[in-house]
């Protein structure tokens, strides 16, 4: 029981992961969809594209005061793993934001087992986990 109370009060970083995988989502598929109206999507529109999950990840931070390295962390890998696939096969934005988000549900969780083993390990009270990955 002691275990899933501690699980549960981390759900603050699945929330906010989640969150930031599915800003990430949206915004890059609104950039390469206004970058590529004309039908040519280059290399430099590529890059700047890839200023999306760098803007997304400080607001993020900015809203949640979830450390800076933990939203860029996630809005990257985001990026890189479901969001780069579908957007080379030509997925809509409402999916796009849908894969974001369980893209950075699927990254937030192996931060959410450090801290769980972290204060399992060390015996930290609750207050421990409800301030997991926040910056005080």
């Amino acid at each position: 029981m002691r275990f899933v109370r501690k699980l549960i009060l981390l759900g603050h970083l699945a929330m906010f992961g989640s969150l930031a995988g599915a800003s990430t989502g949206f915004s890059w598929s609104v950039v390469v969809f206004a970058f590529s109206l004309d039908q040519n999507f280059d290399s430099t529109e590529a890059i700047i594209s890839l200023s999306a999950p760098t803007i997304v990840s400080i607001v993020v931070w900015k809203i949640t005061r979830i450390y800076l390295w933990i939203t860029a962390l996630v809005s990257y890998l985001t990026l890189l793993l479901p969001l780069f696939g579908l957007g080379l096969g030509g997925a809509t934005m409402p999916s796009m934001t849908i894969a974001g988000a369980v893209g950075g549900l699927w990254w937030t969780v192996p931060i959410i087992l450090y801290y769980l083993a972290s204060g399992l390990r060390y015996k930290k009270d609750d207050a421990f986990f409800r301030k997991a990955g926040k910056k005080c």
